[in-house]
């Protein structure tokens, strides 16, 4: 009989207080293998890293950003005020402070800059290889009358020094379409403005080269950094050793100074080192 009821025995152990049923036995097959448990697989953010000897996972060492230079090497100019420098920073207003190899220097960026600007264009007219940054957007100049007579006048000499000018509509229409290597894409008409200035200005030298000299200083005079403008380390680096290898990097075209020097002996004087 298959129901409980039908045999006492059953009914017996089913219904007895003390009576305990046995503990489930689950089917096992019979050779068959156990299901592996699946490894968790990472997140994006953890990057599995190989076990080393002893089961140890190194931490990585983070690789530091390379440092920027702030010194040169003996530089090979007779002129150079210094044979070797080292930035230090900016200062008060802008001021780039460099320590040299007989002391240290005081640097008026924007002095520093003319000069640079000054030699750089003149060595491109007497070489007559002048060398021209092109403009994102040409600039559409319009000069009053005089000025622009001016600048129509010596448009060859501008050229040569890396302006690409030229002439079109009106009398006192022009296109600018380049600058100078190291002239700041600013304002042309103001750059041309100045340059005719300095042309009309040049008086009875005009027949010489002095002229060309006064409006080349003019126009970088115009084109040179601000005053308080803040340099990045290499930009420092790099208008300091400029200045170094100019014919004379002690003054700007316009007369004002470009560096204060302290040597390492009036320096040991002030100290009572002496």
């Amino acid at each position: 009989p298959t129901q409980p009821w039908a045999n006492p025995a059953a009914i017996d152990r089913t219904f007895s207080p003390s009576y305990v049923p046995p503990p489930p036995v689950l089917p096992q097959v019979v050779g068959a293998t156990p299901t592996p448990t699946p490894t968790p697989t990472p997140t994006p953010t953890q990057t599995p890293v190989p076990p080393q000897v002893g089961g140890a996972t190194p931490t990585p060492t983070p690789t530091p950003a390379p440092a920027a230079q702030t010194d040169f090497p003996q530089l090979a100019t007779d002129n150079s005020p210094w044979a070797w420098c080292r930035v230090l920073g900016q200062i008060a207003d802008g001021y780039i402070l460099i320590e040299t190899d007989g002391g240290y220097a005081v640097v008026d960026p924007q002095a520093a800059h003319e000069r640079v600007i000054y030699e750089r264009m003149l060595a491109a007219l007497d070489a007559a290889e002048p060398v021209s940054q092109p403009l994102l957007l040409p600039a559409s100049v319009s000069l009053p009358p005089e000025d622009a007579a001016r600048i129509r006048d010596n448009i060859e000499i501008l050229r040569a020094m890396g302006f690409g000018l030229d002439s079109f509509g009106g009398k006192g229409e022009f296109i600018v379409d380049a600058l100078p290597e190291g002239l700041e894409a600013g304002d042309c008409r103001a750059l041309l403005a100045d340059i005719s200035s300095g042309i009309a200005t040049a008086g009875v030298r005009r027949g010489s080269e002095k002229w060309r000299e006064k409006a080349v200083a003019l126009g970088a005079a115009r084109a040179a950094v601000p005053r308080v403008a803040e340099l990045a380390p290499e930009a420092m680096l790099r208008l300091v050793h400029d200045l170094a290898a100019t014919k004379m990097p002690y003054t700007s075209p316009r007369g004002r100074p470009t560096m204060l020097f302290t040597s390492l002996g009036e320096l040991a004087r002030k100290f009572n080192r002496t």
